[in-house]
């Protein structure tokens, strides 16, 4: 019997050896990421999880600049105004983001600007994956997503602009590059209104304050039948 207890304090004491030497190896990873160059890549934030054991990682997505109508006409004469559903998505892991692009389809385009853009030329280039289009359709991305990352879910999230709804439809303000593959929302949240069954505009950040979304309140009633009548009036 004492040799019985002797052998199973012998293993329990290795467990605990084993065991203390495994959490020093996570604390030591720890300390080493939290020193890297590499801190805020996708990349170190699943090396981190890992030695934290943690299953998934959840971030703020990436600050962006908007563009800002300055004021209802403006937005109308730098952008396209179109009703558009998106019908499919995909992320895709960038070094210190998420990029999801969307695939939209134009139901109805209200406004065309009277030239392009100037400096509204497109920069990014699509993902070869999801082309091509119909001539009905376009690409779009915005910054947020969920993506696996050497094993670990990573989800990145804008709280004040929403991932886009797969088969609702929208009303955008939109920015084509010359071929009418890309569509670049470069006023964000101020430039993407969500359209409920019964064509009511529902902005998709009800905090933001701008005069595009005023005059769609106060002279349109946030009614859709209501802005497509005055378009076609001009």
């Amino acid at each position: 019997m004492p040799k019985i207890l002797a052998a199973a304090g012998t293993f329990l004491v290795a467990t605990l050896i084993w065991f203390g030497w495994s959490s020093l190896q996570d604390t030591s990873k720890i300390h080493e990421l939290e020193q890297s160059p590499d801190r805020g890549k996708l990349t170190w934030h699943a090396q981190l999880a890992k030695a934290k054991g943690v299953d998934k990682v959840v971030l703020r997505s990436s600050i962006v600049d908007y563009a800002v109508p300055r004021s209802f006409d403006d937005a109308l004469a730098n952008y396209s105004l179109v009703i558009a559903e998106p019908f499919y998505s995909q992320s895709y892991a960038t070094t210190y983001d998420i990029q999801t692009w969307y695939k939209f389809r134009i139901v109805e385009e209200l406004s065309t600007p009277p030239s392009d853009c100037t400096g509204c030329g497109n920069t990014v280039e699509p993902p070869v994956d999801l082309l091509p289009l119909e001539s009905n359709e376009f690409l779009s991305s915005k910054i947020g997503g969920e993506v696996a990352v050497e094993g670990v879910p990573i989800i990145s999230n804008d709280p004040s602009y929403a991932n886009f709804q797969i088969g609702r439809r929208y009303l955008l303000l939109v920015a084509f590059d010359s071929k009418k593959i890309v569509g670049t929302l470069r006023s964000g949240p101020w430039g993407v209104f969500a359209l409920d069954p019964d064509e009511k505009i529902r902005s998709v950040n009800p905090e933001l304050k701008d005069p595009f979304r005023e005059k769609l309140l106060h002279q349109f009633g946030n009614s859709l039948p209501n802005l497509k009548r005055s378009l076609k009036r001009e």
